[in-house]
């Protein structure tokens, strides 16, 4: 699954949720519920012209939330795939989503890199000074010219503590 993929290819294939489900199932005292709608489920597959009639803060909804007993609060987790470029390419829009989101409870990202077979997950606010402090540029993709930040991998720190 990339970018250059149709919306209703990439709908259909979504490893990295596999991977966070699999990363979760086992742990103590974690309960992971999903919230945003999922694309994977048959019922859900309608074609982007249906999907965009959905007001954009409904599209944009985090995929689950994560309730952790060792925390005070849940937060919610947005689940992204990184390819062989070793680049999260996180889309302006979706981002200026989750900001207003992130205002309801503490927002982290959950990236499964395909090629390197691993995972990592960071806050929202680590992002963002991930995205500052190396002056990531933004670029548009080919497919829908939909403006996103590249940014690499190897640059994303884990989230120490989420509160």
């Amino acid at each position: 699954m990339d970018c250059t993929q149709s919306f209703e290819k990439r709908a259909k294939t979504t490893p990295a949720e596999d991977e966070m489900q699999i990363y979760y199932e086992n742990r103590k005292g974690i309960k992971v519920m999903r919230y945003g709608p999922d694309q994977r489920e048959p019922s859900n597959q309608f074609g982007v012209r249906y999907w965009m009639k959905i007001k954009k803060v409904i599209r944009k909804t985090p995929d689950y939330i994560v309730m952790d007993l060792k925390k005070p609060n849940a937060y919610f987790l947005e689940v992204k795939g990184c390819g062989k470029d070793g680049l999260v390419k996180l889309k302006k829009e979706d981002l200026e989503e989750y900001k207003e989101w992130a205002k309801e409870m503490p927002f982290s990202f959950f990236v499964f890199n395909m090629y390197k077979r691993e995972v990592i997950q960071f806050s929202i606010q680590s992002l963002a000074k991930t995205i500052n402090t190396n002056n990531i540029e933004m670029e548009r993709f080919e497919l829908d010219n939909k403006l996103h930040f590249p940014v690499p991998y190897k640059l994303l720190k884990k989230v120490n503590e989420l509160k």
